[in-house]
Order: structure tokens, then sequence, then C-alpha cells
């Protein structure tokens, strides 16, 4: 239940209602907002009556008059900016028995004629709800924290219910916001707790007024890192009109758009912003900065439009030409922003792909334990299930979690449906035609530009089964796909990507496999003898931290933008590491090695094999180490000594093993019979030696 807090010096204020002749008081706070006191006076009166629907009116009438005398003449300080504060508004009066409010209903519940339709109710509900929106962050034992500035509270204790269809009992997370008597810059408290926030709505107020986004969003760490991007604080100073904000299917381009309403209402608190509907054609609403709010066509709000100094937030529509500082929001699709694009100083980001502690949070705070049938909860189980297979977008993996043809009976249909080669020609047409592949199976990453993207299957088993497919159905037509490497770079990077998964599968079934030595510790080897290097399977481990990782075990990241190398094994005696490559240069990240070092706490011998395609394997050199900022490493440790640098030639022309077994973590060796179509997807193997 939501509570209401006094803020500053309290007084009394004596409020008349027109329609009842009801006289009666609130206490309120002198830095309290006009939407505060309307919330107040809502609880006065009878009915359901909601603040938005009330229109308050600022007087200074004799208590004992007020019933006499005729109160048109005197409606005419009408308090309709509703976040100033009330002690502004009323000029810091002092206590008075004096009436100082009349109210004026402006919608009757009770009748069918309302001033205000539902929808634009909820849109506007939204927007007086945007500005008591709170940032709130999961509490990590330990966290150091200043109690004068933050409050720690038990979830069940919360304002905002997070969970509503779990118990209290079972609400068991903990979670800091900042109190409200202190401010902050928002980038300054995000930064503080490197996002990770959860920016929450009133209980029962909805983004844009629809249930279906829901009262919270998690903040992600790129949604800063865009804003500086774009840049968004400079806008006004720059010859820019506008940005686009693509990326793959369902990962949350719209609630970056919702998180950026709250962001330029604090930030451009004299701008107003012009909303496109996704799902409506040529429905908009505009919120302006008295907290008014307005719906209709784009003719409506072409004044609007026409000043540099608002916004123009438009999500997969086309949007129109005007001054206003345009954001589009669209997955990608040539058709809807061809036009836009071509405008002067237009530049296109791409949102990055969720990490597994990013999706994982929103699972744990929104989703976990939560009801859709009498005994159907989402529990880990079914989460990590659904991630490994879909990959980490929102909106399979989370929102979608108890929809079984969209998650389980369409994941067949999908992968028999892709055509590879129109796939490939897809990615230089500017989106992924339908009659290629799906958005659910291919996920589009970004560099830290946030502008030059590589294509990659959503996950490790999509990867497996496709390539699968093809090699028992078309291995003609998938060599050929595998040796050509010419055309389009985001086509050869794809291509590439499609030989890396062929590799993790070929190394995984073991075998015997040509090797050349590069370096032995920091001594480069020259014109060295080509050998075979017999090389045996692990069972599986899909891991999502190091700490998942065991010996013995083939270990492989489920995320593939994992920072380390693709796959690793190890036993007593032994650490070996792969990492898949078609370019002649693949520079070492140390501090990636020297992680796993010390999580293994290993002193031993390392190998780290370069597996790469018959056309470089005999050319290959040996590569150098980079740190942290990319750059050569001068100085270099005993991890380095200890360290043999190998190439590993992975031949394109192979058959079909029917009998192909990879080993469950969860099986006995004698009973590691679960089919490849079957497991989880591997992108690397594991050698023996």
């Amino acid at each position: 239940m939501s509570t209401f807090t006094i803020l500053g010096k309290s007084f009394t204020l004596w409020c008349f209602d027109q329609e009842s002749k009801v006289i009666f008081k609130v206490i309120i706070g002198e830095n309290n907002d006009i939407f505060d006191l309307k919330e107040l006076i809502t609880k006065k009166l009878p009915g359901d009556l909601k603040a938005v629907q009330l229109l308050l009116w600022k007087v200074d009438i004799e208590y004992n008059k007020i019933k006499n005398i005729t109160l048109d003449c005197l409606l005419i300080d009408k308090l309709e900016n509703e976040i100033d504060t009330v002690g502004r508004a009323f000029d810091g009066i002092a206590e008075s028995i004096k009436i100082r409010v009349i109210l004026e209903k402006l919608v009757d519940t009770e009748k069918e004629n309302k001033s205000i339709n539902e929808e634009e109710l909820a849109m506007l509900e939204f927007w007086k709800g945007l500005s008591k929106a709170k940032i709130i962050f999961p509490y990590i034992q330990n966290m150091l924290l200043d109690n004068s500035f933050f409050v720690i509270k038990n979830e069940s204790e919360l304002e905002f219910n997070l969970r509503p269809t779990v118990k209290d009992e079972y609400k068991d997370n903990k979670y800091v916001y900042l109190k409200d008597d202190v401010n902050m810059q928002i980038d300054d408290l995000l930064e503080q707790f490197n996002c990770d926030g959860f920016l929450c709505l009133p209980n029962k107020v909805f983004f844009l007024g629809n249930q279906s986004f829901g009262s919270h969003l998690l903040i992600r760490s790129c949604y800063l890192e865009l804003i500086h991007a774009i840049p968004l604080l400079e806008i006004h100073n720059l010859i820019k009109y506008g940005c686009i904000i693509t990326g793959t299917p369902g990962i949350g381009k719209s609630y970056f758009g919702l998180f950026l309403l709250y962001y330029i209402r604090h930030h451009y608190p004299d701008a107003t912003i012009i909303w496109e509907l996704a799902d409506k054609v040529d429905q908009l609403y505009e919120f302006s900065s008295n907290g008014n709010v307005r719906s209709g066509n784009i003719n409506m709000f072409r004044n609007t439009l026409a000043s540099k100094k608002n916004f123009y937030l438009v999500d997969a529509q086309r949007p129109i030409n005007c001054n206003a500082y345009t954001i589009l929001f669209s997955s990608p699709n040539d058709n809807i922003y061809n036009v836009f694009k071509k405008r002067l100083g237009i530049t296109k980001y791409y949102m990055p792909i969720w990490s597994f502690d990013e999706i994982n949070l929103l699972w744990n705070t929104l989703y976990k334990e939560t009801l859709r049938e009498k005994s159907n909860k989402f529990s880990f189980e079914k989460f990590d299930t659904l991630l490994k297979r879909w990959g980490p977008i929102p909106r399979t993996v989370l929102q979608n979690w108890n929809n079984k043809s969209y998650v389980e009976s369409d994941y067949k249909i999908l992968i028999g449906e892709i055509d590879l080669e129109r796939t490939l020609i897809s990615f230089s047409e500017e989106g992924m035609n339908k009659s290629s592949a799906s958005g659910r199976l291919i996920h589009i990453h970004v560099k830290s530009d946030f502008i030059t993207p590589r294509y990659c299957f959503a996950s490790r088993m999509i990867t497996r089964d496709i390539i699968d497919r093809y090699i028992r159905y078309n291995q003609i037509k998938f060599r050929h796909l595998l040796k050509c490497t010419g055309g389009d770079s985001k086509v050869s990077a794809f291509r590439g990507r499609i030989f890396e998964d062929f590799a993790h599968q070929q190394i995984q079934k073991g075998g015997d496999f040509r090797i050349r030595l590069l370096t032995n510790g920091m001594v480069s080897m020259k014109n060295t003898i080509t050998e075979y290097k017999k090389i045996r399977s692990y069972k599986f481990k899909e891991f999502y931290t190091l700490e998942d990782t065991r010996k013995n075990y083939y270990n492989v990241p489920t995320a593939q933008n994992f920072e380390s190398i693709d796959s690793f094994s190890y036993d007593e005696n032994t650490l070996f590491l792969y990492q898949v490559t078609v370019s002649m240069k693949h520079s070492i990240k140390f501090n990636a090695l020297d992680k796993i070092k010390k999580f293994l706490d290993w002193d031993k011998d390392i190998y780290l094999y370069f597996v790469v395609p018959p056309e470089i394997f005999s050319r290959f050199p040996p590569q150098k180490y980079k740190n942290s900022k990319d750059e050569d490493r001068q100085k270099f440790p005993t991890l380095i000594n200890k360290l043999s640098q190998y190439a590993l030639e992975v031949p394109i022309n192979v058959m079909i093993d029917e009998d192909l077994n990879i080993g469950d973590e969860n099986q006995d060796d004698e009973k590691s019979n679960k089919s490849y179509e079957e497991s989880d997807n591997v992108e690397m193997v594991e050698s023996d030696g």
C-alpha cells in the first residue's frame, strides 16, 4: 500500500467541494506538489475519484461566507502547474481558517459522458506518476552506503509491488533507494550503483497507461552510455536533428524510450515531449512541462514539433520531418527509417544484447517464482532452459515464459524454415527478411561505439541445430557457404561465425587434428613442423560464471560475448584453452587469461589452441598479448612463460557422424548418449593431451 509523505514544513489548507458543498481540511507539506494535494483531496471525497479528475482553484474566502456567495467570479486563479510546490503556489502562507481551495470535478465516474476517455486518463496518470517515480537498487550484502542518504528495505515493505502474484513471506529480496529529502542527479545516482536500478512508478500506474508495459523497468548500464553517445545532454548545441535506436527484436528498445521520457523530463523540464505510439497509426501524445497530456493525430502537434527545444519520440513508425529532436525506436526495418536516416546529422545506434547478469537481475526482481496458473511458478530451472534455448531476450525468456507455443513449438518451426543464403543477403539490405530468418534466431551484437553491428545466432543450441540440419540435408551448399569469404563485411563476419560454431562441433567430436607450435613461452617458433594431435571430448558444461565450471568437463560460456576465451578444459596437470578465429590477427586479452588462472589457482602448463580454417592454417602467426586498453602488453609475468600457442586446423570436408553423442553433465559416462539435437549447444570443444 502506497503511503503519503509530508515534505517540508506542514500546514493546513481548508477546501470546499462545489458539488457536495462540503468543507474539509487537508494537512500537507510546503515541498509537496500540487498533484500531491489533489491525491490528498481524493481521499477525503466519496467514491473512486482519481487525482487527475480534479481541477483546483486558489481562493481566499472567509469560512462562514463560502456557501452564500456566487463562486464563478472567484474561479480565476487555477492551480494548473501540478509539479509546482504547494509552498510556492500559496506564497508560503501561514496557518489560516479561510477557505483556500475550491475543487471542481472534471470527470463524473457515474456518467457515461466523460470529458476524458479511459485511455487518455491512464496516460495522464502515467505522466503525473512519472514525476513521483523512484529508482531502487538491489541490496548486496556488505554494500557500503551512507545511511544519511539511503534507505534499505525488504521487498515486502516497499511501496512498490514488484511481484504481485508472490506472497509476502516469499519476497526475500532487499532494496536500496534514495531518501525523499535528498537531491541527487540521476546520472550520479546511477553511476554510483553501476546502473542496475529499477525505475518504479506508483502502484497501479503503468508506463504509457498500458498495463502490458508494467510499472517497473530495469535501467541497463547501456542506457546512460547511449545517452552520452547521442549525446542527449548537448543536442541543443549540435547541428543534429535526431537518431535511430535499433537492435534485436524484443531487446527492449521501447523501454529505453520510456526511460528517456523520465530522463528528459528531469534534464529538460521546460521541454514538451511528443510520443508516437507503435501499435496505432497516427496516434500521438503530447506531454507538457506543466503536467498536462493531450492526444491526437500529427496535425495537432505540428507547432510543438516545429520547436528545436522539444522532443519527438517515435516507436516503430515513420517520423515526419520536423525541428524537434527526433528519436526513432525500431527493429531493423529499412521501410521504416530509410527516409529518416538520410536527413542531416541522423546516426543509427544499436542496443547491445543483454548480459546474463542483467537478465538474471530482471528475472530475480520481477519474475522469480511468479504464478501464471494454479501451481505454475517461474522457477530458475525454467528460466535457465529458456535462456539456453533462445538467448538473453526479455520478450522471449521472460514476458512469454508461460506461452508454450511461443517458447517451445515455434522453435522447431523456425529452425526448419531458416535459409542461410537469404539470411546473409538480408544483412546487406538493412533488416532480416521474414522469409530468411526470424529475429528470434539471430541477434545483433554491437561494438562499444553502438554503431558497428555483427550478427550471431541467438544461442549455442540454435547454432548447433541449424548447422546439424545443413550438414545432414545440404552438405554441398553448407561447404560452399563456409569457403566463401568475400562480400559485405557484416556478411563475412556472420559467415565467419558459422565456421567458428562448426569448428566447435568438430573438435567436440574428437579425433586427429593438424597442429603447429607458434610460441613456447615468449619464444616465437618459425618453420615449425606440422603434427597431428589426438583430441577427445569431455562431457559438456555450459556456464554463466567461472564458478559454474568443472574439472574434466568441456566448459563453454552461455554468453556469446563472454570476455574470456571461447572454451576450456582442465585436469590435474594441464589446462587447455580454445579460441576459434577465421582471421590472421586475433590478439590475446591477458586480463582474461589471468582471470581464469587466478580462479583455478593454476601454476602449471597452459596450452592455447587457435582453431582456424585450412586456408590460413599454414600461415597463421603467433598472436600478441593485449592489456585492458587493447594496447600491446609490455610486461610479461610468469603466466606467459608457462603458455604455449598453437594453430589447430579444422577441415571443411567432413561427413555426417550419425552416432554423434555429447555427454550431459548430469549423466554417468555409460549413460552419456544424449544426442546433439537434444543436448545444449557447444561453441568450442576441449582437447585432451
